[in-house]
């Protein structure tokens, strides 16, 4: 160019001309041309009026981008892959859940079997543990959660040495455990509710108090501990 541009700085036309090349890089040179031109023949409406329209397309190609950048951000905000809350920072939550929701398994698990032992050894164990005079719990109770917990602690030694011990455990000295006790309360409330159940309500009641059962054995000790190095 042989004249300076008419008030308005060379570095604003300059970027104008850069943002319109990134769009179009022919159109940008065209503008470039037509503006020389008019500087060489020093024909200063016609430089007025080029750099206008050179800062006209330039802005119009800024807001249209802009435009662009604030439609994909708001498409990515809904994006089921850029989640609000990133993973490790509910990380710590997730395993106080997973240990409390396990020792819930285990506690449940220990207490429905302690219910159930206490009952069948009532009759043969009819003292109760005093303290001060005070009758607080049958020492039936007590011999079915001792019961429960000797169990529990054989399922954790059992669990990767001896497998089928441990199903054994589970399924023979522990779940059937549960499952009574869970069977009897959800009777209660459905008895409760309708005093007349319905006799397909009762299989029902029992496999899922059977399935509840295995699951209070099995799961507990998986979510406490998980899995142990080296195992398959």
């Amino acid at each position: 160019m042989t004249a300076a541009a008419p008030s308005i700085p060379r570095v604003d036309i300059q970027n104008a001309l850069n943002i319109i090349s990134q769009r179009d890089e022919r159109r940008a040179d065209q503008l470039y041309n037509a503006l020389s031109q008019a500087m060489d023949a020093g024909d200063t409406p016609a430089i007025q009026t080029m750099i206008d329209r050179i800062l006209a397309e330039g802005r119009t190609i800024e807001k249209q981008a802009a435009k662009v950048v604030h439609r994909n951000a708001s498409r990515r905000s809904w994006d089921v892959r850029n989640v609000p809350i990133d993973v490790d920072d509910v990380q710590p939550v997730g395993v106080v859940l997973r240990w409390m929701v396990g020792v819930i398994f285990i506690a449940y698990s220990i207490v429905t079997t302690a219910i159930i032992i206490g009952k069948l050894t009532r009759p043969l164990i009819t003292a109760d543990l005093d303290v001060f005079g005070v009758a607080l719990i049958p020492w039936s109770i007590l011999i079915g959660a001792a019961f429960g917990i000797a169990v529990t602690v054989g399922e954790w030694a059992t669990v990767d040495k001896v497998p089928r011990l441990n199903w054994a455990l589970i399924g023979i000295l522990d779940a059937p455990f549960s499952a009574w006790q869970t069977y009897v309360w959800i009777m209660v409330c459905v008895v409760a509710f309708h005093p007349e159940p319905a006799t397909w309500s009762y299989f029902l009641v029992g496999a899922f108090s059977l399935i509840w059962g295995v699951a209070t054995a099995k799961f507990g000790e998986k979510l406490l501990v998980g899995k142990k190095k080296g195992r398959a």
